[in-house]
């Protein structure tokens, strides 16, 4: 991998990437959370700066794009409060839209020309893209996405439960409802491809058939010949890793072609009809944090009544789902780390009180956070919820743990390939 160069401070505006909060890069003000704050980016004596990306718009904006409001509401909640350490918070958001190569710009801006101490609420899937660069300028990033990519970097903090927990969660799940596999991503970005594969690989470790491994364009209006090749491989167990709408259309389609089989879902796909949709019914959801509408949980119960306060536009929507509390967890993570530091809150003091968060669980969002300096770390913990009649906590809203004897030698290796 090439080092990234430097920006060129002359320019005004990347073609790549583009700011949530008052367009492109050159437009001021800007809005941060219900604030407008003049001048370019940058950290001052009176403010945290952090930044953010991830594809709010494009193929997937039906599953990320609320997540810069989710952002502005916890910066609104923490300021609020009084900042922390009495300085406010300002986050910077880059969008990034169905584009990874936009994410490496995106990212040497912030921490070039916004001067970001951290990148946090990470939501692209390519981290491995720029995590050399960002590590390079001793910038923490706080990932809240579950991709293989985020856990090879030891400056890459990533809190929730791991796509590796998560696959062997659904090796079991697909032998307690069948035993047989289908498999179905997305097209559009190499981190479905790779999702896939690493699902494939846990499960058959586990003795699960998967006949059916397939890939579906955005485009697709016609699934007949999914539906029909899975139907015709007596596929008993599903996991549709697609957009919102594009799974909802694909699955009842099987449904109407006379696909049987049970749906166990991502809950990044979260979707209002599975409460009514007979096609969920028995279905299970698979999660890195707790169920995002489980107010027993104490610190989704604080996430909620943020989002009634600064966000309600976006209660009971599509984009109302695990991804937005997966990054309001990761700023859980940065501010539950700053408020432990003595003295002024940068990149280095930051990292070192991140690893003193080891066995914290964010008031039961996140697992127990297993952080350990200078090591790559992952959890071994998934959180499970029943999506029909109504959306209900399973576990009583508490995580999954695998085995480590039984996960880690399916983990090894596959690390091992990515390095």
């Amino acid at each position: 991998m090439h080092p990234l160069e430097p920006l060129e401070e002359n320019r005004d505006s990347s073609p790549s990437a583009q700011d949530i909060h008052g367009g492109h890069r050159g437009d001021v003000p800007r809005r941060v959370g219900r604030h407008r704050l003049r001048g370019a980016g940058g950290a001052s004596g009176d403010e945290i700066v952090l930044g953010a990306l991830g594809p709010y718009t494009g193929t997937f904006s039906s599953t990320y794009g609320a997540v810069p409001s989710v952002l502005d509401a916890w910066v609104e909640t923490v300021n609020g409060a009084g900042g922390i350490g009495g300085k406010r918070v300002r986050i910077v958001t880059k969008d990034i839209g169905a584009s990874p190569g936009a994410a490496p710009t995106a990212v040497r801006e912030l921490i070039e020309r916004d001067h970001v101490i951290a990148i946090v609420a990470n939501q692209d899937p390519g981290v491995s893209a720029w995590a050399p660069y960002a590590a390079s300028k001793g910038v923490p990033v706080l990932s809240a996405v579950t991709e293989t990519d985020s856990y090879l970097n030891p400056g890459n903090f990533n809190a929730q439960g791991s796509a590796f927990a998560v696959a062997y969660g659904l090796g079991e799940q697909a032998k307690a409802l069948g035993g047989t596999l289908g498999v179905v991503y997305c097209a559009e970005q190499p981190s479905c491809a790779q999702q896939a594969q690493l699902m494939q690989l846990f499960v058959k470790a586990q003795g699960v058939e998967v006949p059916v491994a397939t890939k579906v364009p955005a485009s697709t209006a016609d699934f007949t010949a999914y539906c029909q090749q899975m139907k015709d491989a007596g596929v008993r167990t599903v996991f549709n890793s697609l957009s919102n709408e594009l799974a909802e259309r694909m699955n009842d389609s099987c449904a109407q072609q006379g696909l049987t089989a049970k749906q166990i879902i991502s809950g990044a796909l979260t979707n209002l009809t599975w409460k009514t949709d007979p096609v969920y019914d028995g279905s299970v959801v698979l999660d890195p944090v707790a169920p995002f509408f489980a107010t027993g949980v104490p610190g989704v119960k604080k996430y909620r009544d943020a989002l009634s306060k600064y966000a309600p536009s976006m209660i009971g929507t599509e984009q109302d789902n695990s991804v937005a509390l997966r990054a309001w967890a990761s700023m859980q993570v940065f501010g539950t780390a700053a408020a432990t530091v003595e003295g002024p809150v940068t990149s280095a003091s930051l990292r070192d009180a991140i690893y003193g968060l080891k066995g914290q669980t964010l008031d039961g969002i996140v697992p127990p956070i297993a952080f350990e300096k200078g090591k790559a770390t992952f959890s071994r913990c998934y959180f499970r919820w029943s999506p029909y009649g109504e959306f209900k906590a399973l576990d009583d809203g508490k995580p999954v743990c695998v085995d480590p004897a039984k996960l880690d030698p399916l983990v090894e290796p596959v690390l091992a390939s990515l390095r």
